[in-house]
């Protein structure tokens, strides 16, 4: 069965094992963005943006 809470979890592990991995990053800020507010989701893209630069990160954080 399917669990956010679990997903998200396991995209925070995979993120501390690869701080530099776009993809884990841009399905993070997917996941995360339905809950956090304006500020926190910006500090969330700027922290991804500055470990993983990636055109489809800009592209993720843009939507």
């Amino acid at each position: 069965e399917f669990s956010p809470e679990q997903a998200v979890a396991d995209l925070v592990e995979g993120l501390e094992l690869e701080r530099t991995n776009a993809q884990l990053w841009c399905l993070y800020l997917e996941f995360s963005s339905w809950h956090m507010s304006q500020d926190e989701l910006q500090l969330l893209c700027s922290a991804a943006l500055k470990n993983a630069q990636s055109y489809d990160l800009f592209w993720t954080v843009r939507k």
